[in-house]
């Protein structure tokens, strides 16, 4: 599809031909076009850290990209297993720790549910830049939220926070918000310094990429694009929803958030509870729903409530990983509640994951027609189906059957040993 085709193109440039220039290469209407040459018009950060995934696999014998291989492309799996997978896999680490610090018990089964039971789970499985963006931007919040984080902390915090803006540009309005909160709690000692200081190289590797590709380190890919002209040419327009209309859309349509994922309305809920009575995680609570809230007005505020063709308000899911620390809050006090909201985004998203998750955004019964592929059997490909065929069904049920009597196993120990703890506390 145009959003993968555009950032594969870029990685693939860099490695085989040693430019930015996408000239070409096999894309879409994702492209930005300057002075007779085409670029990439995304931001630069997800295809620069592809690179090592590409030459791998590219060392390996893999054709180059400019092969306009649609299925079974083996070059564009490597790099979203790399870029996406990969990444996902480490923000479930780093949701459960966010968690862990609400509630040791309940961190396990709400890194579950914001994993698996939100739109973080089909995208942990495109090329899209929402995950290593989460991945960035929760390991830096993570840092700057620590009780006394030193120097060496905070400027990695500063790094993966400016490196989440060069993969996504509208993370920087959630970066300003962690380096104001550094500034407020560090600004006597100057450790805030540091902060700033990490940020400064991905921001000085993002202007050169700027100037090499567009001629000033200050202009960015979106002046360039020519989506809006390609959309209107082919007739592709999308009807544009009042405000108000759009934010019903994105919250409680077909695809609303909180009608496909009801476990981030859980979460949501439990900021409410998390503020009130833990005012020892109040002000890194604030933030971390201050994060969370850029994303969600970013969608409210877009022109469809998808952010185009996807299961559901896309724009949220760098997002969702700060909602861990409410959703551990609340979820011993109503765990039923929270399981079966997660249970319906498990049931979703899996359907989405399992078929096609790009659904246009003016389609409606997204719902339906996912369950209708499961029921006809047409599951997206993988490369497990590629190499052994329909025996791939059988090895994805034995793999799943055995991910979730690990996760079991996991939760059980880490209850066992909280009981011991709380034993010993009152011995």
């Amino acid at each position: 599809m145009a959003q993968q085709a555009s950032r594969l193109a870029l990685t693939a440039a860099l490695w085989d031909d040693g430019s930015v220039v996408i000239d070409g290469y096999p894309i879409g209407i994702d492209r930005a076009e300057r002075e007779g040459h085409t670029y990439s018009d995304k931001a630069p950060g997800q295809p620069v850290l592809a690179v090592p995934a590409y030459a791998a696999y590219r060392a390996l014998g893999g054709e180059p990209a400019r092969e306009p291989r649609i299925d079974g492309n083996l070059g564009l799996w490597a790099v979203s297993v790399w870029s996406s997978s990969l990444a996902a896999a480490l923000l479930a680490v780093l949701t459960r720790h966010a968690a862990a610090r609400v509630d040791r018990g309940a961190a396990t089964p709400v890194a579950v549910a914001l994993t698996f039971g939100t739109l973080a789970l089909p995208f942990a499985t495109l090329l899209f830049g929402h995950a290593l963006t989460a991945v960035l931007l929760l390991g830096g919040f993570l840092l700057v939220t620590e009780e006394d984080p030193s120097w060496r902390r905070l400027a990695l915090a500063g790094v993966l926070l400016g490196a989440a803006v060069t993969v996504e540009y509208p993370a920087v309005l959630a970066a300003v918000l962690a380096a104001a909160y550094t500034f407020a709690r560090h600004w006597r000692t100057h450790r805030w310094v540091a902060l700033a200081a990490g940020a400064l190289g991905p921001a000085v590797l993002l202007a050169a990429y700027n100037t090499a590709a567009f001629g000033n380190p200050l202009r960015l890919s979106y002046q360039f694009r020519v989506f809006p002209d390609e959309v209107a040419r082919l007739g592709l327009g999308v009807v544009e929803n009042p405000f108000w209309t759009n934010a019903v859309q994105v919250l409680a349509g077909e695809r609303g958030l909180f009608v496909l994922t009801p476990v981030t309305l859980v979460a949501l809920a439990g900021a409410i509870l998390l503020l009130r009575d833990r005012r020892d995680l109040r002000l890194s609570a604030t933030l971390g729903l201050g994060m969370f809230a850029v994303f969600l007005v970013l969608q409210l505020n877009w022109p469809n409530p998808t952010g185009g063709a996807s299961p559901g308000p896309r724009y949220v899911v760098p997002g969702l990983a700060f909602l861990a620390l409410p959703l551990a809050h609340v979820w011993p006090r109503v765990p039923l509640l929270a399981r079966g909201a997660t249970a319906i985004g498990v049931v979703t998203m899996g359907a989405a994951t399992l078929t096609n998750p790009i659904v246009s955004a003016d389609a409606t019964g997204a719902l339906g027609y996912w369950l209708g592929l499961l029921g006809d059997g047409e599951l997206t490909t993988t490369v497990f189906g590629m190499a052994i065929g329909p025996w791939a069904n059988a090895l994805w049920a034995v793999l799943l059957a055995a991910a979730v009597l690990l996760l079991v196993r996991v939760e059980r120990a880490e209850r066992a040993a909280l009981g011991d703890g709380a034993v010993r506390s009152r011995s």
